[in-house]
């Protein structure tokens, strides 16, 4: 696994074909298991599995909670704020359609869901009949429905062995797809930082992984489900939100919903289509609605729960919340110290950090420099800011 992290560009990739499309053939292969089991079918007259899939309870749209929740859901399954997204597409070439990848992603993470919550509730559904209980009442959300209820359904099904082995080998290579990110993501956080620790990149892989190793065994045991529920609960919830609103607002607000649009027009050879709908969704839609959600998040807070009525001691939370800072903090102390560091009165302070750097522009090969000031170099760059010489109107600095 180290060597393939280590080879980005060679080995990952058969090893992520595999573990990223092997658990879409396990769901179908379950899915259709699962249709023809007794009570998957006939559910549906019985107000069980498919139907309490598929048919919504409107009066829960008004509430608040959902909405958050299925955000939270978003963020999970498409990876938003977590750095892989950002860390895969560098590794693209330039001018990759990324407005193409991005509409196909989230449309197969769409349908993915989809196949998904119809395998989960036609083998519940048959669970249910046998029982002789409502679907509801078989298992509640969380990590359990996959560890506990679902297997305890695929028991039931002939061959159990063989249904257990693909549901949890399944599982197998979700984990290891996800930690193939992850840790990328954090290597190269570090290297690009440090680029003279890219030739170690196999010894961080190895240190990572024994240390990640160590750090996680407190979860296999006897206590580790509230550990597991500790760090589900504080590790991500508002620091996703968080994260994801500092970069719309980085993004959209400080460098400029309209030079993101012309950069991705001279990536693209076309602006993103319908334009204005996505400027709209991108600058607007985007960081009220995170804003929104991560406000009240905060306002609604609630402990976790260790059973029900039951939270967790203080001094848990005391350990979750340290958590939440650990990820949150980082992000208003760089800019304090970037503030306090920069020459100038406040506004020039402001002007400085929000101003790309010498080296900004774009990475196709394209010279940087010398360029005259127009509308060519608008249209080719995206942006009509950054360090104009004051002297003149050569563009020195991109």
């Amino acid at each position: 696994m180290a060597q393939s992290i280590k080879n980005t560009h060679g080995d990952i990739k058969e090893v992520v074909y595999f573990t990223a499309t092997f658990p879409n053939v396990i769901l179908i292969i379950l899915l259709i298991r699962g249709c023809l089991l007794d009570g998957a079918i006939d559910g549906i007259k019985y107000h069980r599995c498919i139907k309490y899939f598929i048919v919504p309870k409107w009066s829960k749209l008004a509430s608040l909670d959902v909405w958050a929740a299925a955000s939270g859901q978003m963020f999970f399954s498409l990876s938003v704020a977590f750095g892989g997204i950002l860390m895969f597409g560098s590794y693209n070439k330039f001018k990759n359609n990324v407005y193409g990848d991005a509409l196909l992603i989230s449309s197969m993470d769409l349908f993915t869901s989809i196949i998904a919550g119809f395998v989960i509730f036609a083998n519940l559904g048959g669970m249910a009949k046998q029982v002789g209980v409502d679907v509801k009442d078989v298992a509640k959300g969380g990590y359990g429905l996959a560890f506990v209820a679902y297997p305890e359904a695929l028991s039931k099904l002939p061959p159990n062995q063989l249904w257990s082995i693909l549901f949890f080998f399944m599982l197998f290579t979700l984990g290891v797809d996800s930690q193939f990110g992850f840790l990328e993501t954090t290597l190269v956080c570090i290297q690009d930082e440090f680029p003279r620790l890219r030739k170690y990149k196999t010894h961080m892989c190895i240190g990572f992984g024994v240390a990640l190793y160590i750090i996680a065994l407190p979860c296999i045991t006897p206590g580790g489900d509230y550990v597991v529920m500790l760090m589900d609960f504080f590790g991500t919830d508002f620091s996703v939100l968080f994260i994801a609103l500092c970069e719309s607002i980085a993004i959209m607000w400080v460098y400029g919903v309209k030079r993101f649009l012309k950069d991705c027009e001279y990536m693209l050879g076309h602006a993103p289509r319908p334009m204005y709908f996505w400027a709209y969704c991108w600058s607007v839609c985007a960081p009220f609605m995170i804003g929104a959600l991560f406000l009240y998040r905060m306002i609604q807070f609630k402990p976790p729960e260790i059973t029900k009525g039951v939270p967790y001691p203080r001094f848990a939370q005391v350990i979750g919340f340290s958590l939440t800072a650990c990820v949150l903090i980082p992000i208003p102390l760089v800019f304090l110290y970037k503030l306090f560091t920069a020459k100038g009165n406040v506004f020039e302070r402001l002007r400085t950090i929000t101003t790309p750097d010498a080296n900004w522009g774009p990475n196709d090969g394209s010279v940087k420099h010398h360029l005259a000031y127009n509308s060519d170099m608008v249209a080719k760059y995206g942006i009509d800011n950054p360090e104009v010489v004051a002297y003149g109107d050569v563009y020195t600095n991109m």
